[in-house]
């Protein structure tokens, strides 16, 4: 806690001293819904159904109950956004749907999985949704036709019907099989596989990088800015008399734009695009790269995951972290434990709540590309009508989205202070409270070791660890060898010890031992005379 309030918050974001040309930055999610969520002759087979059910009423063949009913909530949900089938459930706002069947038996549990092995409920579901390829009449990216049935493809949202455009599928992203990913229209095999094994949250890749030779270039980029080399497309109207489940008053369109890697979120961020107009999306992205070095700090204090921490954050239903997978997870989970239920998409009623309140283990990205859009359009002109071949202005609009910026100022995730630092603050203040500083404590610990190192040399020069003891002194003469040892004797417990041969060196007497020196003998005195 000291260090925090002394030195701040463990990370810092600053800009780069060099910008990121925009062509080195993933192109958005582009997320288009029209007008009504699902077709209506759908809905009134999906009545219909349930109704014969419910009733007795003979017509119907191979449903089960569990089945019609499953298919009946999933309607109720697009149909009304604002619950997720809390209505059906008789929990609150009752009065979401009422198509005048018996409810009395609509509290029957019918859980997800029962839906996904079902050989009809995905399928009806399918044939009720808008195809895509049905709805975009051209398309174009960096000024190179597309095939719009390939490159947008059909997603299951809270609206029902919608086509989203660089968007990972449902399936690379998700652990188990769900029945949102079986609504949604299919990649093929090598999209899937080349969208499990990108890297979400890596660096920007240079312009080199990105005109690789493959064929399926994920996510998309833009090469060059501006609107003439972004997303263009031409979008009609569909069929009044075939759509159902709309949202709102108007006939228009709406659209999002997000990461590639996050799920739409087209009932709180869209924008409505009427029909007969020439639109215009400017996108400005706001990068967030951050340093390998920050993942040695605990998440808990660096306030931000990378996508490959799903364990870290303890996520039990996505492969790759984001945040808006955690809020996902954290609203699943919480509706499940509510209501006993499961949603298909987003509720909007939890929002209500407050995201940090609900979800606040949810950190943001350590990498990140957020997108800012804003729309404007004017009438479609004649000239604007022959150039792109469009018959009728009323039922159809012409749409532009694309970067509006050459190059972006990206920030940058590092940590704010090293382990030197580190250590200097925590010596300062055991200094300031102790009166000792760190020289003191490693000279301290440099003594002692050098005090033990010397007390463990001296015993490791003797044979056994034993204190030595001088020998006796025995009295010699010139006559006898003169026998001296460097190894003496040892003393155990007052037993004289005699060191092995082995360790005995042995000192020969001198051949030729020198003279003593002549000593003076006491003259006798002489007799007197």
């Amino acid at each position: 806690m000291g260090q925090t309030r002394t030195m701040g918050h463990p990370l810092v974001i600053n800009p780069e001293t060099k910008e990121t040309y925009i062509g080195n930055v993933a192109f958005p999610r582009v997320t288009v819904a029209p007008p009504g969520g699902f077709k209506s002759a759908q809905v009134f087979d999906a009545i219909s159904n349930y109704g014969r059910l419910v009733y007795g009423y003979p017509g119907i063949t191979n449903w089960t109950y569990n089945e019609a009913l499953g298919v009946f909530r999933i309607l109720d949900q697009v149909c009304s956004p604002n619950t997720t089938f809390a209505g059906l459930n008789n929990i609150e706002h009752e009065d979401n749907i009422n198509w005048e069947l018996g409810y009395e038996d609509i509290n029957k549990s019918v859980t997800d999985n029962e839906l996904q092995k079902s050989e009809r409920v995905a399928p009806f579901i399918r044939q009720g949704m808008i195809n895509c390829s049905e709805l975009f009449e051209r398309c174009f990216l960096n000024g190179r036709k597309l095939d719009c049935g390939e490159v947008f493809k059909g997603h299951f949202s809270e609206r029902g019907s919608s086509c989203i455009f660089n968007g990972i599928p449902t399936a690379a992203t998700r652990r188990n099989t769900m029945l949102q990913s079986a609504l949604g229209r299919q990649y093929k095999a090598d999209e899937l596989t080349e969208w499990k094994h990108v890297k979400s949250d890596r660096d920007s890749d240079s312009v080199a990088e990105k005109r690789q030779n493959r064929t399926i270039p994920i996510p998309w980029k833009q090469y060059f800015p501006g609107k003439t080399s972004g997303l263009i497309f031409v979008i009609k109207r569909e069929n009044d008399s075939d759509k159902a489940c709309v949202h709102g008053e108007g006939d228009g369109l709406m659209l999002t734009v997000n990461h590639p890697f996050d799920e739409p979120q087209i009932q709180r961020f869209g924008a409505p695009i009427p029909f007969g107009v020439e639109a215009h999306v400017a996108v400005r992205p706001t990068v967030i790269l951050a340093d390998n070095e920050i993942k040695d700090i605990d998440p808990n204090n660096r306030d931000c995951y990378f996508s490959d921490e799903t364990a870290k954050a303890n996520l039990d239903y996505y492969e790759k972290y984001s945040k808006q997978n955690c809020l996902s997870e954290c609203f699943a989970k919480k509706i499940t434990k509510q209501c006993k239920c499961t949603m298909v998409t987003y509720p909007e009623e939890i929002f209500k709540t407050g995201l940090t309140t609900l979800c606040s283990n949810c950190h943001p990205n350590c990498r990140d590309t957020k997108y800012e859009m804003s729309i404007s359009w004017s009438p479609m002109t004649q000239k604007t009508m022959k150039d792109w071949n469009i018959p009728n202005n009323a039922n159809f609009s012409l749409v532009h989205v694309y970067f509006a910026t050459d190059s972006v100022q990206a920030l940058r995730r590092s940590s704010r202070y090293n382990w030197f630092e580190v250590i200097g603050l925590n010596g300062g203040t055991i200094s300031m409270v102790t009166g000792i500083s760190l020289l003191d404590v490693i000279k301290g610990i440099v003594t002692g070791i050098l005090v033990l190192g010397g007390q463990y040399f001296i015993m490791s020069q003797q044979p056994d660890g034993c204190v030595e003891e001088p020998p006796p002194r025995a009295s010699s003469s010139s006559s006898e060898v003169e026998e001296t040892t460097t190894n003496s004797t040892q003393i155990r417990n007052g037993v004289v010890v005699v060191p092995p041969p082995s360790q005995i060196t042995y000192v020969q007497p001198r051949r030729n031992p020198p003279t003593p020196p002549p000593q003076d003998r006491p003259v006798e005195p002489e007799p007197d005379q």
